[in-house]
């Protein structure tokens, strides 16, 4: 295999959604399935902190749409507060 062919290959395996590896490799009980092994608890280390990731995203994007929504609504409050009327949308 040409090393263009072996590159193309590569990316295509890289960009593929599914990252789960091949258990048959793991089980093995020499330097490949080791290697495997390996390879397995990194993949699952990478995926688990992007999940945390992911999840630490979302909740800032809670807390920061909350906040943007108090400060709206408070805004919204001050005319009441100063004139004693509320303010027309």
């Amino acid at each position: 295999m040409n090393s263009e062919r072996r590159q193309s290959t590569r990316t295509h395996l890289m960009r593929k959604s599914d990252i789960a590896g091949d258990p048959r490799l793991e089980t093995r009980s020499d330097e490949i399935g080791k290697s495997a092994r390996a390879v397995a608890g990194v993949r699952d280390a990478i995926s688990a902190k992007a999940a945390r990731e992911a999840d630490a995203e979302a909740k800032r994007a809670i807390v920061e749409r909350q906040r943007l929504e108090d400060e709206a609504r408070e805004r919204n409050c001050v005319p009441d507060v100063l004139f004693g009327m509320p303010l027309k949308p």
